[in-house]
This record gives structure tokens, C-alpha cells and sequence, in this order.
């Protein structure tokens, strides 16, 4: 039993996992076939099909670079100190060497010009935005007004069942 036994686990969680486990318990089906891997080679209950798999709270890429990059730098610009985020520096250290003649720096500035201008197109396209959306928005925003003009030992809440028949006439 304590071979099975994770860290953090207690005596009670090993032995009910065991209990449902085909091995120990003869009384689970048998039958082998397709959907019906041996006992032996099932999941316990409980237990991760991926023990080893990512880890839970790990951040991808993105999520790191966004975090780096947000945070504040203080930078001495003509003669003052300003705190901006690391993005800002670097956008300015890039237009002040791209300025400077710098062709690196001059090949980069369109590239990235061109990056920011296509995660503004997507964000203004807004794909996830549909005429059902804005309907809800309509109703969700008609419904708090009426019970911003009812005084409250009036406002009763409403049915949204009958919310939804009522614009289900309108269409």
C-alpha cells in the first residue's frame, strides 16, 4: 500500500483508490477488449494519467515575457528621471539607434510596426462579438435600468426565462 502512497496523501485516499483499482478488486469487470484496456493497465481513480505532465501554476512564454516586460525601469531622459515599463525602453532604445543610423535597428522598427498593427486589427475585429452577444448586452442593460428606477422594496427579480421569450417575439 504505501508503494501507491503520493506525497501529502493520506492512509484513507490510498486505500479507497485501491478499492475501485480492478487489481485489488475481482468484483470490477474483466472483459478485455476494445474501450476495455486489462486491469491491470487502467487508471486508478485519483490518480493523474500524466503524473509527469506540466506542472500546475508553470507560465508559457508569453506570460513570462509579458510579466518582464511590464514591469518599471527608472530612465534618465534629458536630465530627468521617469519611471517607464521595460517595453517603452526598449521601443525608445530601438527608434533612438534606428535614428542613429543603426541598420539593425532600421530593419527591426517594420517588423515590429507590423506585429503591433496586425494585434490591433485582431482586437478590433473582435471575432468573439456576434449579434446574440449584443442582444444579451441589450437586455442584460435594459433590465438594470428598470431596476435602477424601481425603488428597492419594489425590485423583484426577474424571470430570465421570460426575458428570453419576450425577445424572442422582437426578432
Amino acid at each position: 500500500m504505501d508503494q501507491f502512497k503520493q506525497e501529502g496523501e493520506t492512509e484513507n485516499e490510498v486505500e479507497s483508490a485501491e478499492q475501485d483499482h480492478p487489481v485489488e478488486n475481482p468484483q470490477v469487470s474483466q472483459k478485455v477488449g476494445y474501450k476495455n484496456p486489462p486491469p491491470a493497465n487502467r487508471f486508478r481513480k485519483g490518480r493523474s494519467g500524466n503524473p509527469k505532465g506540466r506542472p500546475k501554476g508553470s507560465k508559457n512564454f508569453k506570460t513570462i515575457f509579458r510579466e518582464v516586460m511590464s514591469k518599471k525601469v527608472t530612465v534618465q531622459e534629458n536630465g530627468r528621471q521617469r519611471v517607464i515599463t521595460r517595453f517603452e525602453a526598449a521601443a525608445t532604445q530601438l527608434a533612438n539607434k534606428g535614428a542613429a543610423g543603426d541598420q539593425k535597428a532600421l530593419a527591426a522598427i517594420p517588423t515590429w510596426v507590423r506585429t503591433f498593427q496586425e494585434i490591433e486589427e485582431v482586437i478590433a475585429a473582435d471575432p468573439l462579438a456576434t449579434d446574440k452577444d449584443e442582444a444579451v448586452k441589450k437586455r442584460l442593460l435594459k433590465r438594470l435600468q428598470r431596476m435602477q428606477q424601481a425603488k428597492p422594496s419594489q425590485a423583484e427579480p426577474e424571470s430570465l426565462d421570460e426575458e428570453a421569450s419576450n425577445d424572442d417575439t422582437e426578432r
